[in-house]
């Protein structure tokens, strides 16, 4: 079965980083993206990932940090990396996103 990756954000250019980090990693492992946290929950219960990265801001507010609450209570074996989507972090559990990139290449 192949590998999957959910990332969500909204124009933050975070999709495109993962995009070119995971396939860096492994060209096999499929990135699929959401611009919504309905969106992402949609398709994690339709279908299986094996991680979510998500942008910390989306939809106008602090989504990600949302998102990453309610994955832990319904997709708790779903590993979940929220970034700030710029090299600084914004602290809270929000990585840089080059830390992201690390912990891609660690969860992968």
């Amino acid at each position: 079965m192949a590998r999957r990756v959910l990332v969500v954000e909204s124009g933050t250019g975070l999709g495109p980083a993962v995009s070119e980090g995971v396939a860096r990693l492994d060209p096999a492992i499929e990135v699929d993206h959401a611009h919504s946290v309905s969106a992402a929950v949609g398709r994690l219960a339709a279908c299986g990932y094996d991680l979510v990265v998500s942008a910390d801001e989306f939809d106008g507010a602090r989504a990600g940090i949302f998102l990453r609450h309610l994955c832990a209570r319904r997709f708790p074996a779903v590993p979940f990396v929220l970034t700030s989507g710029d090299e600084r972090g914004a602290g809270g559990g929000v990585v840089s996103l080059l830390e992201c990139l690390a912990r891609l290449e660690r969860l992968l």
